[in-house]
């Protein structure tokens, strides 16, 4: 098990603009924008840069100007290799000299790129300057398929609530409101990020309940990758760190050009997947994994797991974790397939570098594909 964090993050950093209380109101949010939202692949040498005494305007993609937000700004001037730090401690219109310089003259100049910017007849600003081939996934398919999936289930996935009682148990829906402090729902003028939980459907194994739960995040002008995490988990608290996760799943999708395809192929299926699945699996694997024993002896233990790929160090620690018991959440058995595990995880937890704490988790985790399995 482990505490994600990426919930947490997301929650202490956000304005109030930026968070919503429901799916719907979100969903509107992000078709109004998607609504004004134009798309024209055209070379960087045929815009041209205006300015006025605090901002920078592109012409010549529509038929007026477009104000260059903060986001697009930094990235036309990557397109043209231009510090864009710098280019911002000027006065506009020196940036805007230095800018149409590298629109005119850099190597990009000439080759086609993709401005996306908003349209509504009022305001209008380049939203993203990017290659031709970047593929959208638009911030609004994401939340729509979010919400099919939990309208097509009855409406089970929630914001999580956020605290347990003082004897330790679950609150539950009934006991908690939703408002823009709590919620974990998100979207700014860059991105999207949404955390929902199952608390309908406890998963019971021994003394410990777990819940199903996912987050997903995205960006149609290029600040992120789509991503689809789903795992189990115990409670998650007033800040919103998840704790005690298992099972840690990751789908994510690059912006390419085949991008709208795969979200079609990989992420609604698993989206539909996750709320349709039943809770039987998960809870037979782990009884089968505490009724599955590994060798007579830890040292055996050890080299079983050398045999499937963990080093001599990470396999003796694992080993030694999982004899302790207590805080690991062993019950003391290292010769025992889910005691093993957790010893394997709670060494996981003390490597610093997120990514190879995160790799060493899934491949302990991964152990629980031998439940209940001859162990050879």
């Amino acid at each position: 098990m482990t505490n994600l964090m990426a919930a947490s993050a997301q929650w202490a950093s956000r304005p109030q603009d930026q968070r919503f209380v429901d799916l719907e109101s979100l969903q509107m949010h992000v078709d109004a924008r998607r609504m004004a939202s134009r798309s024209k692949v055209m070379p960087l040498s045929a815009l041209a840069v205006s300015h006025d005494d605090t901002e920078l305007y592109v012409h010549g993609h529509n038929g007026a100007g477009s104000k260059l937000t903060n986001w697009s700004f930094g990235q036309m001037a990557t397109l043209v290799k231009a510090p864009a730090s710098y280019l911002r401690s000027l006065p506009s219109a020196v940036a805007e000299i230095n800018l149409e310089y590298g629109m005119r003259f850099s190597d990009a100049a000439r080759s086609d790129s993709q401005i996306y910017y908003t349209d509504d007849g009022q305001v209008s600003e380049i939203r993203a300057a990017t290659g031709p081939k970047y593929g959208r996934i638009f911030d609004a398919q994401i939340v729509r398929a979010v919400r099919m999936m939990n309208e097509n289930t009855g409406n089970r996935w929630t914001v999580p609530t956020p605290f347990k009682k003082a004897d330790g148990s679950h609150l539950g829906q009934e006991g908690f409101t939703v408002d823009k402090n709590s919620t974990t729902l998100y979207a700014s003028d860059r991105d999207i990020w949404m955390f929902l939980v199952d608390e309908s459907r406890p998963i019971s194994i021994g003394d410990q309940t777990y819940f199903r739960g996912f987050y997903t995040w995205n960006s149609e002008v290029g600040k992120a990758t789509f991503g689809l995490a789903t795992f189990l988990y115990s409670y998650v608290c007033c800040n919103r760190i998840i704790w005690d996760a298992t099972e840690v799943e990751e789908l994510r999708i690059r912006h390419t050009h085949l991008a709208p395809e795969r979200f079609i192929q990989e992420a609604t299926p698993a989206l539909a997947a996750l709320s349709e699945a039943s809770t039987k699996p998960i809870e037979d694997a782990i009884r089968k994994a505490q009724e599955t024993k590994i060798a007579n002896k830890p040292s055996d233990v050890e080299k079983w797991l050398e045999r499937k790929g963990f080093g001599r160090l990470e396999s003796g620690v694992a080993v030694s974790l999982a004899a302790r018991g207590g805080d690991t959440g062993s019950n003391g058995d290292p010769t025992n397939l889910w005691d093993l595990i957790q010893g394997g995880t709670a060494a996981a937890r003390a490597i610093g570098h997120t990514d190879d704490r995160v790799d060493a988790e899934k491949r302990f985790s991964g152990l629980l594909r031998y439940a209940g399995q001859d162990i050879e």
